[in-house]
């Protein structure tokens, strides 16, 4: 016992190094100039539809969805379901939702000090979170090969998933219940889908803000001629 916890305070000193330099890590070599540069264009951009709301909030209102949402599909997972879904549920809530609360958080947190993370966010959200969750959505429930076995399970009595509520909508049809779960549940992700799209602006405006960012498109080194001077006259609005 004695030599373990000696060996775990001998390695938790260098952890801690390493764990403090990756959290600081673009937070404290931030140009002053830029910083200052950055916040002057945040307070003539807003969020939303009015002037009142600040830019930020919508940054926070995404993070707070995933958070709402990570914490309310893990807390409603069945586990009488289907191994399948199990591991479906769990690679989304891991595999986007946590990486997507994780970087929401770091650019906030990060604030003015470097426009870097604000730019990885964006590519983040476009190129993985978006067109992620609608694959893994729209692929499972409609085309895999355990869609149908996640069907029987929804529409299962017995089973009472989220109150038999897909029982109740086909009046106790299990056959046609299960028939029709992939032309209910795929449009259900629309709203969610919604959000995840309205995010992105948020955040594309907020990576613009930053002068690290000016001339760089989301994945190129040059942005469009156009964009940028759709940005600029949205700045002088």
């Amino acid at each position: 016992r004695v030599g373990l916890k000696r060996v775990l305070l001998h390695c938790w000193k260098p952890a801690r190094h390493i764990l403090a330099s990756c959290c600081s890590f673009g937070m404290t070599e931030g140009n002053p100039h830029a910083s200052l540069i950055a916040a002057a264009r945040e307070a003539k951009a807003h969020g939303c539809c009015c002037t009142c709301c600040k830019l930020i909030w919508e940054l926070k209102f995404a993070l707070g969805f995933d958070v709402f949402l990570f914490v309310a599909v893990l807390g409603s997972l069945d586990y009488r379901a289907p191994t399948a879904f199990i591991v479906w549920m769990y690679a989304y809530l891991l595999g986007i939702v946590l990486p997507s609360m994780c970087l929401f958080a770091f650019v906030i947190y990060n604030g003015n000090a470097s426009g870097w993370p604000r730019r990885l966010l964006v590519r983040f959200l476009v190129a993985y979170k978006v067109p992620g969750y609608l694959l893994m959505y729209i692929g499972f429930l409609g085309f895999s090969p355990w869609a149908h076995e996640v069907a029987a399970f929804m529409c299962d009595p017995k089973m009472a998933f989220e109150h038999n509520k897909m029982d109740k909508i086909f009046n106790h049809n299990t056959a046609l219940c299960i028939a029709s779960v992939p032309r209910i549940m795929i449009p259900s992700c629309i709203p969610r889908t919604l959000i995840y799209i309205y995010s992105i602006k948020g955040a594309l405006e907020y990576m613009r803000c930053h002068p690290d960012n000016d001339g760089k498109g989301i994945f190129v080194s040059s942005a469009d001629a156009k964009e940028s001077m759709q940005y600029e006259a949205l700045l002088e609005a």
